[in-house]
């Protein structure tokens, strides 16, 4: 995977975001005064996270690898 490092995203770009000592990788949103990082995956465990402060953009992702090529 790869990332352009900055601190901002557009709706629906998928970011390297830090929620105070995590990192993670997740759909970005913006919703009024909330932000919403939405996970890329079917299974109901994974939830998407609503925040309205505490979180660093640390940058946009540009592409995936597929799992095939590995």
């Amino acid at each position: 995977m790869g990332y352009l490092p900055q601190d901002n995203a557009d709706s629906n770009e998928k970011v390297v975001a830090l929620i105070n000592d995590e990192v993670t990788v997740k759909h970005f949103e913006k919703s009024g005064n909330k932000i919403i990082l939405k996970p890329n995956s079917n299974n109901k465990i994974h939830r998407p996270i609503i925040l309205t402060e505490d979180l660093i953009i640390q940058g946009v992702v540009q592409d995936v690898f597929p799992a095939d090529l590995y």
